[in-house]
């Protein structure tokens, strides 16, 4: 399963790179900083998911979900703030999950891994 993430810290990709090692069937394919680059490389490169944090370098991962339209992959927002509001523009505009950090980011895991058994194993 090839992994987009999309975070405009160095120090986050690094750790995000190093979280990930530790599923099965999961790769990081490309990190991306901003909403333009995103966009670009998801048309290129047709990553299976993309994990983004819910504020970007320039907009947010509302704006993200807007830009990629009906056909995006799965896509998982991740964020520190605790407002309802944002959850659900986050899910409104068509992210598959909404995370958050100091709460869910347990729950990374497992989605991650559910998502690569069926991308796998279909059925």
């Amino acid at each position: 399963m090839n992994l987009l993430v999309v975070d405009d810290s160095k120090n986050i990709q690094i750790a995000w790179r190093r979280f990930f090692q530790l599923i099965d069937r999961c790769n990081i394919a490309f990190e991306v900083s901003n909403l333009d680059k995103v966009v670009e490389t998801v048309e290129k490169t047709k990553p299976d998911v993309i994990i983004s944090n819910f504020e970007l370098s320039n907009s947010t991962a509302i704006d993200l979900l807007h830009r990629l339209g009906e056909n995006k992959p799965v896509v998982i927002v991740l964020s520190y703030y605790r407002k309802e509001m944002i959850k659900n523009a986050c899910l409104e505009a068509g992210a598959s999950y909404f995370l958050y950090k100091t709460t869910d980011f347990d729950k990374l895991q497992e989605i991650l891994e559910r998502i690569s058994h069926q991308i796998v194993d279909p059925e």
